[in-house]
């Protein structure tokens, strides 16, 4: 149990950059690695942060309207497992979001709204479908 005081709640907001996994056999899982950028506007070049989450209880619509470049905000705890691979120990970090609320979709990336929006008129039958 953590002291009074401490606390481990994060929220960040990134850019999915691998196809999510889903695992409806682990309580729904959905996994996948964000791109966290610097908002400094002093820093001369972007240099991202890689983050693995794990999210609980995730439906699989929004698994499936999940792609790559996708930017979402997750609010979970930081999670560590311990592993040894032959005689050196390693040590994985994630972000663990318990409970779907916490993870929100934001914005698709700008070339599939595009996409999505050349497509509009011609499925509303307002554009040629020549």
């Amino acid at each position: 149990m953590s002291k009074r005081g401490h606390t481990n709640v994060n929220t960040l907001e990134g850019n999915i950059t691998h196809p999510p996994d889903y695992r409806p056999e682990y309580g729904n899982l959905l996994s996948f690695s964000l791109a966290v950028h610097s908002d400094n506007p002093s820093e001369k070049y972007d240099d991202p942060m890689y983050i693995d989450v794990k999210v609980n209880g995730v439906s699989e619509n929004t698994y499936k309207a999940l792609v790559v470049g996708h930017e979402v905000r997750v609010t979970g705890q930081w999670q560590s497992k311990t592993f040894k691979k032959g005689d050196t120990q390693h040590r994985y970090y994630h972000l663990h979001v318990a409970h779907p609320c916490n993870f929100t979709l934001l914005s698709k990336p700008r070339k599939q709204q595009e996409a999505v929006g050349q497509l509009a008129p011609a499925l509303n039958g307002q554009g040629s479908t020549r």
